[in-house]
């Protein structure tokens, strides 16, 4: 449940805020009414706040609306946006240079930006807007995002090599989507197991790898049956070799590979095949003895790349790349010296894995969010205490990924104002201007009086505007135009204030 977030706004009690009017244009840049980038703030804009989108998911469109409150023409340039965002022209990434447009006294253009969501992670950075502001001619201020993971969470599992039993918790708050399945032998150490997304459809099943011959055995369901991909990889006679999987290319689909612990080496290939390793590389000391290894989104990059585990220490290194060299996360966790073995999950749906320990005695998962040491902050109880190796440890989202539509928490529109100055460029979104700060504080004109901030709760916005297929378009069509000139650009303001102070 998100928290309201408060906000400051103009105090409509008080004096109107007044606007100059000089022979310059005077420009108004705002969203949903708020305003975004005043011209000759005294501290940098917060920014305005897209929202918290899934992964690949539609991406959210603000329009934000550029007012010229002045007596001549204003016109615009260059309009830049930051990495992860792009302009929106007629369904398409705008360059955002070599742009002119002339907005006429009292009339107002729209600009749409567009948050994309093809990586996980926060965005942030500056729009800048030029134009013939004499004082200013770059007007900007800061626009934020988040994108999450697709929407699951991971969750954990066991596998009994002696009936060769997959149980799965299907989350770590019910039980009532625990799955079961039997799959392979049984009664042999040979067969070690293995979970993935082997179809690219969100879900991740079950698989065997038969260390004997050196064989992959992969599910496409949680079900007993026969594989759906079956192939050889990498040396048969029990060479020692350890399986893993994950997603080497960024596709979508989870592959595997092997680990060669002699020499501290990953053979990793991008398909569902025999043949070469598509990644090859050294990571770890050769000739060590208990290094596990493991793989993972450690960046949120949608690319999985390995890490290893060192049972003497119960030290994590992990690696942002699949290649050998220093380990980009190095910590400890857990007691050293166990029989407490690692996994890797999602656990919170950050679009980032983290790890965990899996303690057999008191079949007790021990779930960090973080890339560091100390206590864990997940415990979750699930099958029955045993010895190391009667139950395996897994990882996987057994029931998908839920894409449930957009998730947008409270919209968060925080600008800081300062000074105003002429020209002054203002936004606008809906046709309505505003002024507010995060804190409560004093707006000061020119000269003469000055409006009181006052503390405002704003509620949840759970909606996208969709993109137009213009980049810059007309917000003054005839039949406004009389009024518009009627009511004078003061009036016009003052007026725009008054009904954006009703609509909250």
């Amino acid at each position: 449940m998100p928290e309201t977030d408060s906000f400051v706004a103009n105090d409509f009690g008080a004096e109107s805020l007044p606007v100059a009017t000089a022979a310059e244009p005077e420009i108004l840049v705002a969203f949903n009414g708020r305003d975004v980038g005043a011209a000759g703030d005294s501290a940098e804009p917060t920014g305005m706040y897209f929202g918290w989108m899934e992964r690949g998911e539609d991406r959210p469109v603000r329009e934000f609306e550029i007012y010229n409150s002045g007596d001549s023409d204003l016109v615009l340039g260059d309009v830049e946006v930051p990495d992860g965002f792009r302009l929106v022209h007629e369904g398409s990434a705008w360059p955002g240079a070599n742009v002119t447009q002339i907005v006429r006294p009292g009339h107002w253009l729209s600009l749409k930006i567009e948050m994309l969501t093809n990586q996980v992670g926060a965005k942030r950075g500056t729009v800048t807007i030029g134009s013939n502001d004499s004082s200013e001619p770059l007007t900007s201020f800061v626009i934020r995002g988040d994108v999450g993971s697709d929407g699951a969470e991971d969750s954990i599992g066991l596998f009994n090599q002696v009936s060769s039993t997959f149980e799965l918790k299907g989350s770590k708050y019910d039980d009532s989507i625990d799955q079961s399945t039997t799959f392979g032998p049984g009664r042999s150490t040979e067969w070690l197991p293995v979970t993935g997304d082997w179809d690219g459809d969100g879900f991740d099943t079950v698989g065997l790898y038969n260390s004997r011959t050196g064989v992959f055995h992969l599910k496409n369901s949680i079900a007993p049956g026969n594989a759906d991909h079956l192939f050889a990889f990498g040396p048969s006679g029990n060479a020692g070799w350890i399986p893993l999987s994950g997603d080497w290319d960024g596709d979508g689909v989870d592959t595997v590979g092997l680990y060669q612990p002699g020499a501290s080496r990953f053979h990793l290939i991008d398909s569902l095949r025999g043949g070469a390793a598509d990644h090859f590389f050294s990571f770890g000391p050769s000739g060590a003895t208990g290094w596990k290894p493991l793989a993972g989104d450690w960046d949120g990059d949608a690319i999985d790349t390995v890490g290893l585990f060192q049972q003497d220490g119960s030290q994590f290194h992990l690696k942002n790349d699949l290649s050998g060299g220093a380990a980009d996360h190095y910590f400890t966790f857990g007691p050293a010296s166990s029989d407490w073995q690692p996994l890797v999950g999602d656990w919170y749906s950050t679009g980032i894995d983290k790890i965990g320990l899996y303690q057999p005695d008191a079949s007790l998962f021990h779930l960090k969010g973080s890339f560091s040491g100390g206590a864990a902050d997940h415990y979750v109880q699930y099958g029955q205490p045993s010895h190391y190796g009667e139950w395996i440890p897994l990882s996987g989202e057994w029931n998908g990924r839920h894409n449930s539509g957009s998730r947008y928490p409270l919209i968060c529109f925080c600008v800081t104002t300062g000074p105003i100055q002429t020209p002054n460029i203002v936004l606008l979104y809906q046709g309505v201007p505003f002024i507010q700060e995060t804190t409560p504080a004093t707006v000061h004109p020119p000269s003469g009086s000055f409006d009181v901030m006052s503390s405002q709760s704003f509620g949840s916005d759970h909606t996208s505007p969709s993109a137009r297929s213009e980049f810059w378009e007309s917000k003054s069509p005839a039949g406004a135009e009389a009024e518009q000139e009627s009511a004078g650009r003061e009036g016009l303001v003052d007026q725009l204030l008054t009904n954006w102070s009703e609509d909250i």
